[in-house]
């Protein structure tokens, strides 16, 4: 290899068109002067900085081999071809305030990339900047505009960075092997489709700050562990085409004027194993829609749009910090592995609809500190029993010592949202089964009183309504209590039992006290005592209880007999 300096080297790029085997030690630049001729720089070594400005290229210009310390390009035109190929960059490659035709990087190890400035393309004809392989640890488009459609199809990468770019063309990963560690797009707007259709990201792909005017697009086959959309806003739909290829979605204060539909294709087979972790906070506006997708699903924040879940393969639902001001929908649950938790925490879940859902087939329903009277139920089952906290507290969804009130007051009022939420609906059924709750959780709440005495009482005798047949017992066996009462207080009672009395006596008077019980109670509400029979003051007592204790029963009997009659 020959050493040169700059000087010569300028004078090498004014005539020759194979410049190779180079060694330039000194600092050059080349400025202010076109370049005719297509040039190939090849097995050059640029051990200083190097630097073109104001440079217009009419023709192809390759650097095949060569190495560089720090190169820029500044204010340059390339009419043609400009292509890096298995180059490696010690410093930094720096393009500012340029206009490409196609610009190639294939092979080669690059240690900082960045694009600043305007990046322009030639309006007659097709242009394109392509990362097609090689090494790049930092690869960083900063622009004010780049009007150059931008496509990365293969290459291993430390970390890409979108900052603060108005980027008017597409944007496009697709075909070959792309490794990224982390991705960033950060403060920038998007004039034409975005497509994330192949590549692999390890760390996170982290989307904030950016407006979307088309349409975006990520394919099955972008693979990322963590994809972070935030502070998005979204004119056109933003498809994410589900194939276990995102394991954390973070969907956080996303304005899509479209819809965000996070999918699986049902017409091709899933490829990967895996399930996607979805959270949900912030304020987020518009149609949000996840369809045939394994996941467990955790919803916070504030809802002004549409969110709906449909077809969800899941095992752990979590509602937690949430203000639902619009939509919130699941459809058809699927359930997978052995434990499932649907817990709702801390939120007013408002106008929120379960379409065949059977809630009791979930091993925890949790339901605390919540507003939910306002629920629409279709052709779904909520279990009469109901959770104020998991029963593991590992998970950590249970009152703290320091906010809790009582159970039975969370108790209560979760039955009585439920009650209220079913009498919307015309659930009669569910909202006496929920009002019993809500009851049974009063009289424990209460202390010992009339009220909690009545509500026992309303309890054993229709169990709050729900039913009849204890009614009948009860007032059976107020009945026959009131009658053994009342025998009691006659001179001369028809109803006399001993235990020393044979088998054939005790049968007799069996029968003899049945005859005057059912004449007792078939009396009933005049209770006519026999001419025949002296009786005391306490008699008249007794007769007045029994009629205000068999005619409470008779009364709690016929309300649960009309539990479903219309009021």
């Amino acid at each position: 290899m020959d050493t040169t300096n700059s000087a010569t080297l300028s004078l090498l790029i004014e005539s020759e068109f194979n410049i190779k085997g180079k060694i330039i030690k000194d600092f050059g630049k080349w400025k202010g002067k076109p370049i005719s001729h297509t040039i190939i720089f090849e097995d050059c070594v640029f051990e200083s900085d190097y630097s073109f400005i104001d440079t217009v290229a009419q023709n192809d210009i390759f650097f095949n081999n060569c190495t560089f310390k720090n190169l820029s390009f500044l204010n340059c035109s390339f009419e043609q071809f400009i292509a890096f190929n298995n180059c490696t960059l010690q410093g930094e490659l720096f393009f500012s305030d340029c206009k490409f035709s196609f610009i190639s990087f294939s092979g080669g190890t690059y240690s900082k990339m960045e694009f600043a400035g305007f990046i322009n393309a030639y309006s007659n004809r097709d242009s394109y900047i392509n990362f097609e392989n090689g090494n790049f640890t930092s690869l960083k488009l900063s622009c004010k505009e780049i009007n150059c459609p931008i496509t990365i199809t293969g290459g291993t990468y430390d970390t890409i960075h979108v900052e603060k770019t108005k980027m008017n063309q597409r944007f496009l990963f697709s075909e070959g092997d792309i490794k990224i560690n982390e991705l960033y797009l950060i403060s920038s707007e998007f004039n034409d489709r975005v497509d994330l259709l192949k590549g692999e990201v390890t760390g996170t792909t982290y989307i904030h700050k950016v407006s979307f005017n088309e349409q975006v697009v990520i394919g099955r086959d972008f693979l990322s562990r963590s994809l972070t959309i935030a502070h998005v806003y979204a004119k056109q739909n933003f498809s994410i085409s589900f194939d276990g290829n995102i394991t954390h979605l973070y969907l956080s204060d996303n304005d899509f004027q479209g819809t965000f539909n996070c999918h699986s294709l049902s017409t091709e087979p899933r490829t990967r194993a895996g399930e996607l972790s979805c959270d949900i906070s912030g304020l987020n506006k518009g149609n949000i829609l996840f369809e045939s997708i394994p996941a467990s699903i955790n919803v916070g924040g504030v809802n002004l749009g549409n969110i709906i879940f449909k077809n969800i393969e899941t095992n752990f639902i979590i509602i937690q910090d949430f203000y639902n001001q619009n939509k919130l929908t699941f459809a058809d649950l699927k359930l997978i592995h052995n434990q499932h938790f649907f817990i709702i925490f801390d939120s007013n879940i408002n106008n929120t609809e379960f379409v065949n859902v059977d809630f009791r087939k979930f091993d925890e329903l949790v339901i605390a500190k919540s507003e939910v009277s306002n629920i629409v139920l279709s052709n779904s089952v909520l279990p009469p029993r109901i959770q104020i906290g998991t029963k593991n507290p590992i998970f950590g969804y249970v009152i703290k010592p320091d906010e809790k009130i009582n159970d039975n007051t969370y108790y209560r009022e979760t039955y009585r949202q439920l009650k209220l939420a079913m009498e919307k609906q015309g659930n009669k059924a569910s909202s006496l089964i929920f009002k019993a709750k809500e009851m049974h959780y009063l009289r424990k709440e209460l202390p010992i009183g009339w009220d909690k005495f009545l509500l026992y009482l309303n309890y054993i005798s229709n169990n709050h309504g729900l039913s009849w047949s204890r009614g009948i017992c009860f007032t059976l066996v107020i009945s026959w209590l009131m009658f053994i009462f009342f025998q009691e207080t006659l001179v001369h009672p028809n109803y006399v039992w001993g235990l020393s009395w044979s088998l054939s006596d005790t049968y007799k008077s069996f029968k003899s006290g049945l005859n005057g019980y059912s004449e007792f109670i078939t009396s009933f509400p005049g209770f006519k005592v026999s001419e025949h029979s002296s009786y005391k003051w306490e008699t008249n007592l007794i007769l007045l209880l029994s009629r205000i204790l068999i005619g409470y029963g008779i009364y709690q009997t016929i309300t649960a007999f009309r539990k479903f009659a219309n009021k």
